[in-house]
């Protein structure tokens, strides 16, 4: 690793750092290491009677710091610790830990950001958030309104499984209707809509992370010449203009006068700070000023750590406005109401991750409206 490399490498770390504070120290002395959780969550199935034999019930268990089990001092059955929760098949149970403490402590930062702190995969640290968000949202909503989806249109810029080849996320949001909007797959050549089958399949090829894809998503921000395009993209040269080529023999952009590129297919959808009030007006729902007080909050805080997210996901992520769970701070985090709901929960699992769609009306905790005197 380069000099450059490091420093970066430091930068980072230290803003990640900054972020979580004291917090994050108190943590890493508590639990500096796998151990020390795997003891947490024993004591928080002992604290939250969930410690029992999963064959004959029996709550005469011994616990094996080593193996990670319990053996059943009746029928002697060897059950893994995690068995029955949502830490099931967890290989390393410190980064879950972390997470619930972090959420507990109402610090919220992204996947990315999280990763990088904990050094694991991304993928990893945004499997393990959702599967937590799902649990929080089956706790249930105290304080809930029904939030639209049309309110949160300034975040959806993150493609996901239900957005069209060569769409804006955006366009996956339903019209009043309930229909998705004509340029959510209307072949202009073809004059056919591809069927949501075939969108999952190209998507799932690795659609969503092609050039085009992010070429297009460019240029709806306005025309871009070709120096601008290889900057704002970690793309080679050859695969960009590549794909400009594609674009251009599809008349999905055009080449412009002083070397520019852009959009053939018309004005592209932008949000404004009226388009998700004037979609819910129009789908006959009115709301309060408390919930726009709290959507607004709620959408700064996704642009700020996750810089977006995807239509799909969105009533997954509303799980941030219910943390912390806990009302009072942590000392232990055996005392953690999202750690005791997690150990009453199946895990989730990939596919129900990735099957989950968020429905055009969902609960969202509202906040109270600042009062102007």
């Amino acid at each position: 690793m380069t000099k450059r490399s490091l420093d970066g490498h430091e930068k980072k770390l230290q803003k990640i750092l900054d972020k979580v504070g004291v917090v994050w120290e108190e943590f890493c002395s508590i639990y500096p290491d796998e151990g020390a959780c795997w003891f947490a969550l024993f004591d928080a199935l002992t604290a939250n009677n969930a410690l029992f034999c999963r064959s004959c019930n029996s709550r005469a268990v011994q616990f094996s710091p080593l193996s990670r089990s319990t053996r059943c001092e009746s029928c002697c059955r060897v059950t893994w610790l995690t068995a029955g929760t949502v830490f099931h098949g967890a290989r390393k149970l410190r980064p879950w830990m972390a997470a619930i403490w972090l959420f507990e402590h109402d610090i919220k930062i992204s996947s990315s950001g999280f990763s990088f702190l904990l050094q694991i995969a991304q993928s990893s640290a945004l499997n393990m958030y959702k599967s937590l968000f799902f649990v929080v949202n089956s706790e249930g909503k105290q304080d809930a309104t029904e939030a639209s989806s049309s309110q949160f249109l300034q975040i959806f810029n993150k493609r996901s499984l239900e957005t069209l080849s060569w769409q804006h996320p955006v366009t996956e949001e339903p019209l009043p209707d309930g229909n998705l909007p004509e340029s959510h797959g209307a072949d202009s050549k073809t004059n056919t809509t591809p069927t949501a089958s075939a969108s999952r399949q190209e998507a799932s090829a690795g659609s969503e992370s092609t050039v085009g894809a992010r070429i297009l998503e460019l240029l709806i921000g306005g025309e871009k010449t070709f120096d601008e395009i290889c900057r704002h993209t970690d793309f080679k040269t050859a695969e960009i203009n590549e794909a400009l080529t594609l674009l251009e023999l599809d008349s999905k952009i055009v080449s412009l006068v002083g070397g520019k590129f852009g959009l053939a297919c018309g004005e592209p959808f932008r949000w404004s700070p009226d388009s998700s009030e004037t979609a819910h007006k129009e789908s006959g729902s009115s709301f309060s000023a408390d919930l726009q007080q709290s959507v607004d909050s709620f959408c700064q805080l996704i642009k700020q750590e996750f810089h977006g997210i995807s239509r799909k996901t969105v009533a997954l992520y509303a799980a941030l406005k219910q943390l912390p769970l806990s009302c009072e701070k942590l000392e232990k985090i055996t005392s953690s109401r999202l750690l005791g709901a997690c150990l009453f929960r199946e895990p989730v699992g990939k596919d129900k991750i990735r099957l989950f769609v968020s429905p055009q009306f969902f609960p969202f905790v509202s906040e109270p409206a600042p009062v102007h005197t």
